[in-house]
């Protein structure tokens, strides 16, 4: 069974928007009180002032390397799927293929792949797997992120 990502990725957002409003307004409401809640904790007041100076001083805060593969995930994720979604017409020239529509779909196949294996690092719990899963998530993520190095100068429109 074979279902591409971008139909994964619709199915999600047809599910976001056919949410009622309510439901949608409940679950932000939520999370953004569950955070703000977190953090007017003294410690967690004393901790955000200094991340504040950091962001000031260095651009980033020491939280965003504590786990510096999902803060670069977090970064790269977004922008990679809307760069799928903009349906390019563009490939890297080192891609063959017969015409014109088989290279742009090996290039979307590829870029499919890429994304994958970041969401997989951001939203897949490794934790709950079975050493057989996880050995495949970790084959699809090391896949991916290949992927990702040897076509990095290509992503560009």
């Amino acid at each position: 069974m074979n279902i591409s990502i971008h139909k994964i990725l619709k199915e999600i957002e047809i599910d976001e928007k056919n949410k009622p409003w309510f439901k949608k307004f409940s679950s932000n409401i939520f999370w953004y009180m569950k955070d703000f809640i977190k953090n007017i904790k003294p410690s967690r007041i004393l901790f955000n002032i200094h991340c504040f100076y950091q962001k000031k001083k260095y651009g980033f805060c020491d939280r965003e390397i504590w786990n510096l593969d999902y803060t670069i995930a977090k970064f790269i994720y977004p922008r990679l799927k809307r760069f799928i979604k903009m349906k390019s017409f563009t490939y890297p020239s080192r891609i063959t293929g017969e015409s014109e529509e088989e290279k742009i779909k090996k290039w979307n196949e590829i870029l499919n792949q890429i994304l994958k294996s970041f969401h997989i690092i951001l939203y897949e719990d490794k934790f709950n797997l079975s050493s057989f899963e996880y050995e495949k998530q970790k084959e699809k993520i090391n896949k991916g992120l290949y992927l990702f190095s040897k076509y990095f100068q290509d992503l560009w429109d």
